[in-house]
């Protein structure tokens, strides 16, 4: 079984991920973005399909100031090499309508009773959140863990999103295993997390998955959403990331503390040969990754063994 508490190979997610979400984002409009050729994905992936979910600001059925959007967040797929092993990839926030339903910040009851309750904006997202065959065949509009559990079945599963897509991913992983009875078979892998929910809703995924990983870089503001002093907690196993154990030196600004790549830089410096090239690629600011961490390169310890579950 796959082992997401290696920062190689969860490197090597969020570097897809990454290439997900610049396909989404040159064509927002696309419920089935295609991925440039030459990338991860391409190359040693098929796309089974993708998850597409309603955009807007309030639940069907209240009044809105915007108008749902069906957007693509996500993506199934299985390698080529081992047609039993699956990923689930979740993009990050784009965009300000995103932005407001990230704000929201009221908790409603989980649908599972005893679950706890969790974040309105974030779950009215993955509520309505479908799955889009990528031949246009099969499992068409069933709802996103219904059609997993499907295509899956006892095959290994990688759930793994970034931001807003960490907790979408963390609400399908409870699913998959809940109501999916995929606990033998499915981890979760989670990037710069806001908090899903309150702490009964914490101890219950953590009581239901057994293996999954949030990995959080401790100068990021996003894990520490919504506050905990509004009720939110983070789940148990987060692993931290922090400027001392990291393998790469990052700016500290906002924006490169909570950027994907620079996630993966500092989980694996030497997994990318030019990182700025990357980050121009991305549209986004090529100083954001320094260098690699000369001090923790030089420890003979692994990256793995300076990481701690915070």
């Amino acid at each position: 079984m796959t082992d997401v508490f290696t920062p190689v190979y969860a490197a090597n997610l969020g570097l897809m991920i990454v290439e997900f979400a610049d396909a989404y984002s040159g064509n927002p409009n696309e419920v089935r973005p295609v991925l440039p050729q030459g990338s991860i994905l391409a190359n040693n992936w098929i796309i089974d399909g993708y998850l597409v979910a309603n955009d807007g600001l309030f639940p069907v059925g209240e009044s809105s100031v915007l108008t749902a959007v069906t957007v693509c967040y996500g993506v199934l797929a299985h390698l080529v090499a081992t047609p039993n092993q699956y990923v689930v990839l979740l993009r990050g926030t784009a965009g300000t309508r995103e932005w407001l339903i990230d704000a929201e910040f009221f908790q409603v009851a989980h649908p599972i009773p005893g679950s706890g309750n969790v974040e309105r904006g974030f779950h009215d997202i993955y509520a309505t959140m479908e799955f889009l065959p990528a031949n246009g065949t099969g499992n068409e509009g069933l709802i996103a863990w219904k059609a997993i559990t499907s295509i899956v079945g006892q095959g290994d599963l990688v759930v793994a999103g970034h931001s807003l897509g960490s907790t979408l991913a963390t609400y399908l992983t409870y699913d998959l295993v809940k109501l999916g009875n995929m606990a033998n078979c499915v981890r979760g892998c989670y990037f710069a997390s806001p908090r899903p929910g309150n702490a009964d809703f914490a101890q219950a995924f953590d009581s239901a998955v057994s293996q999954y990983v949030v990995y959080d870089y401790a100068p990021d503001e996003i894990p520490d959403t919504p506050p905990e002093l509004s009720g939110y907690q983070s789940l148990p196993k987060v692993m931290e990331i922090t400027p001392e154990n990291s393998k790469a030196v990052i700016s500290n600004n906002l924006g490169a503390n909570h950027h994907m790549l620079c996630y993966c830089a500092m989980l694996d410096y030497n997994a990318v040969l030019d990182w700025k090239t990357l980050l121009i690629a991305d549209q986004d600011d090529p100083q954001s990754i320094v260098g690699p961490n000369v001090q923790e390169a030089s420890q003979p310890s692994a990256v793995q063994d300076s990481l701690s579950f915070a």
